[in-house]
């Protein structure tokens, strides 16, 4: 009997240490906002998918800070206004296609810097 709760309770801590290595992957796979630049949340939250490819419907971001100005000229660009936007562009365009895309203050700020480099 000794002997069977010897093994148990070895399995026990065998399991206990796989589970704890699978979390400790788990978190290494798991992006960290506090480690993504702004370029990179522009390619992990889709934003190249219209920007740089379907500049058709899409504006084209590049040369944005040279122009001054967004939204069809109506909007000087600026790291305010373009926050604002990220955080709601239906409410800056009623009936846009630019999704809201739930960013977090941190990751809003991360892309404004990037935007204003282009």
């Amino acid at each position: 009997m000794f002997i069977l709760i010897l093994m148990l309770s070895g399995c026990i801590q065998g399991i206990n240490e796989s589970i704890q290595q699978i979390q400790e992957q788990e978190q290494m796979l798991i992006p960290q906002t506090n480690d993504v630049s702004g370029e990179q949340l522009f390619v992990d939250k889709g934003c190249f998918a219209c920007h740089e490819y379907n500049t058709l419907t899409c504006p084209s971001l590049e040369g944005l800070n040279a122009r001054g100005t967004f939204l069809g000229g109506k909007e000087k660009v600026s790291a305010e206004n373009l926050a604002e936007w990220l955080r709601n562009p239906a409410a800056m365009k009623p009936g846009t296609t630019m999704p809201n895309l739930g960013l977090s203050e941190e990751e809003i700020n991360k892309l404004v810097e990037y935007l204003l480099t282009k």
